[in-house]
């Protein structure tokens, strides 16, 4: 990871724990990667029933969905350590900094990735054909067979392909998350009724 290239690219921020540093429903102009702490995904941040997805640990991106997507973010992070430490990267710079740095863009879209996976394991038995269908994408088959080398060559060769192929995991990631909240809100509702 080319850290000097970060460096003038991106600007560091501290926060506390409990801040935010992005929150749900914003309009996304900055991905974040984090340097040092833990933030947390959050969806449905201001509701009395939110979903705490995940923790993220140094190294993680996050934000990238909605420059990937150029939609709202779909999530809010939120810091649960003090001092954590986020490198901020304009949208602009973003892109730049994939080209430039392959090992960031390959992180990236291992990152997007594991995600996907591991959404695909959390969705439940109605969801099964919606899985099904993202497990026989092109896209997807051909993203489970990069190593970083073949990965890197297409960034270098072929940059909108490899955009492309980031988009795809980001906005299956959306999608996925969205089927999600509607299966919580079925749950529910069905608990009520009885």
């Amino acid at each position: 990871m080319n850290i000097e290239l970060l460096r003038t690219l991106g600007n560091a921020k501290k926060f506390s724990k409990g801040e935010f540093i992005c929150l749900e429903k914003e309009p996304g102009n900055t991905a974040y990667l984090l340097l040092q702490g833990r933030v947390e995904v959050i969806f449905r941040s201001f509701e009395d029933r939110n979903h705490r997805a995940v923790e993220l640990r140094p190294g993680a991106f996050f934000g990238e969905m909605s420059l990937l997507e150029n939609k709202v973010r779909n999530a809010s992070i939120q810091a649960t350590t003090d001092n954590t430490l986020v490198l901020e990267i304009e949208k602009s710079h973003f892109f730049e900094i994939l080209q430039t740095d392959t090992e960031i863009a390959w992180n990236l879209m291992n990152t997007l990735l594991a995600r996907m996976e591991n959404m695909m394991n959390d969705l439940r038995f109605s969801s099964i054909v919606s899985i099904a269908g993202y497990k026989k994408n092109v896209l997807y088959l051909q993203i489970k067979k990069l190593n970083q080398e073949q990965f890197t060559q297409i960034v270098m060769k072929d940059t909108a392909y490899a955009y492309k192929l980031l988009r795809f995991l980001s906005s299956s990631l959306a999608e996925m998350n969205e089927k999600m909240l509607e299966e919580e809100k079925v749950q529910l509702s069905m608990g009520e009724c009885f």
